[in-house]
């Protein structure tokens, strides 16, 4: 058993292979989508894929000539979910002057959340680049890439409660997007979950203009 989790801790036990982990985590893609995404070259991105796959943490399929990658099954998530949790904690302990820890960013549940959307009392923040927003977002999410925010924070209403989401529990775009907005004066919280999560959960998704 020991052997089986330590194999698994090395898999993800680099920083290539939880971008990797990230970007699967949005949803299918080929060796070279992933190495422009993670900024690796393709052999490279081969050989973490490799690694991921001997772990039972990435799945493929072949298309023609081309490899398609996603994340393997079981409980993937919540595992990369409990390491970004264990990272927050540190950060909390041993950074508590900075400037992310010093605004309370709070997260809301998915079910909170499906309420909100039908009640329609809730701005969804999509702060992803623009080119991921446009494969699918939540339903009604509009487009604010993180790098964009400050300039264009202006935009957004302080009447109603924003609630920003990005790639999933291991990036960290939905909680710098939270922070900047709380300490402008917005009522705002994130969303940790992926948009792949909330599809796989076979709840809708919208396609963007």
């Amino acid at each position: 058993m020991f052997e089986q989790l330590s194999m698994i801790a090395k898999s993800i036990g680099n920083p290539h292979r939880l971008a990797i982990m990230e970007a699967l985590l949005e949803g299918e893609k080929t060796v070279d989508r992933l190495a422009e995404q993670t900024g690796l070259t393709i052999g490279n991105t081969s050989q973490h894929l490799q690694q991921l796959k001997q772990a039972g943490l990435v799945q493929f399929r072949k298309d023609g000539k081309h490899s398609f990658y996603r994340v393997g099954e079981g409980p993937i998530g919540p595992l990369l979910n409990a390491l970004q949790a264990f990272s927050d904690f540190r950060l909390r302990q041993f950074a508590p002057d900075s400037n992310r820890t010093n605004v309370q960013i709070e997260s809301v549940g998915r079910e909170e959340l499906i309420a909100r959307i039908k009640s329609k009392d809730v701005l969804l923040l999509d702060v992803r680049p623009e080119t991921e927003y446009a494969l699918g977002c939540l339903p009604g999410a509009i487009n604010i890439p993180i790098d964009e925010l400050q300039d264009r924070i202006g935009q957004l209403p302080k009447s109603v409660e924003v609630v920003a989401y990005c790639r999933g529990p291991l990036c960290s775009f939905s909680k710098e997007a939270t922070a900047a907005l709380r300490m402008g004066g917005f009522k705002a919280r994130c969303f940790e979950e992926s948009v792949p999560l909330w599809q796989a959960a076979g709840l809708p998704i919208d396609q963007a203009a």
